[in-house]
């Protein structure tokens, strides 16, 4: 049996761990742009890390065989992490986001956040540009399952210029990262680098509403804890 330390790293390492501490900021900037002053920010919240999670171990199952050429040290492909058992946690994780969705009154939302995540994981990824927009569509929907808490409506007017910003710069960074396997100039720390630029992003947007500075704060402060935990687990 493997030790309890070793298990959670190779699962933190699955979960592209680095990562994690930028996906509540999407729906935090959503809601309180959308005018949001109650506590269904917190589920809103969970339900995209959780739908973000699940759409990470989805993405490796659906790549195994690439990454057995290219990437053998990863914890699926190595054995490290079993098969069933990350379909089973990415199926309990897809299930936990919907349902802290449907509680933040943001289903809607939530049933688009998902639909891009399957549409990518199952093949649309290897598309040019369509895949790198469809990516940007997933980190979308996580800011509009915010402004869906606030507010009710999935594309409501105070969340669509964040969520079009988001989609529009996570696309543009899975462009840059397409090649990463394959010897490009932008390397795996440049793309956290370039993830880890969402903090301050969600941020200004938080920092632009009444009552978000705190929120603004609180994102800022975790940078640095990102940072540190990619020094770790790899972003990419």
């Amino acid at each position: 049996m493997k030790p309890l330390n070793k298990t959670l790293n190779d699962w933190l390492r699955l979960l592209r761990a680095p990562n994690l501490f930028t996906v509540p900021g999407d729906p935090v900037a959503g809601f309180l742009l959308a005018g949001g002053i109650s506590g269904r920010v917190f589920p809103a919240a969970g339900a995209s890390l959780f739908l973000y999670a699940g759409g990470l171990l989805m993405n490796d199952l659906c790549d195994m065989e690439e990454d057995r050429r290219d990437r053998p040290g990863r914890p699926l492909p190595g054995g490290a992490v079993g098969k069933g058992a990350a379909l089973a946690v990415a199926f309990a994780f897809g299930a936990a986001g919907l349902g802290l969705c449907a509680l933040a009154g943001a289903f809607r939302a939530g049933l688009c956040a998902g639909l891009c995540i399957i549409t990518y994981n199952a093949g649309i990824k290897k598309i040019p540009f369509i895949g790198a927009v469809n990516m940007g569509l997933c980190r979308g929907f996580s800011v509009l399952i915010g402004g869906a808490a606030a507010s009710g409506a999935v594309f409501h007017n105070g969340a669509m210029p964040a969520a079009l910003v988001i989609a529009l710069y996570i696309a543009t960074v899975t462009i840059l990262a397409r090649n990463e396997t394959k010897g490009s100039r932008i390397g795996p720390p440049a793309i956290g680098m370039l993830i880890r630029l969402l903090l301050p992003i969600q941020a200004a947007f938080c920092a632009a509403t009444p009552g978000g500075t705190g929120f603004a704060l609180a994102l800022l402060a975790l940078w640095p804890i990102s940072r540190a935990v990619g020094k770790r687990f790899a972003g990419s």
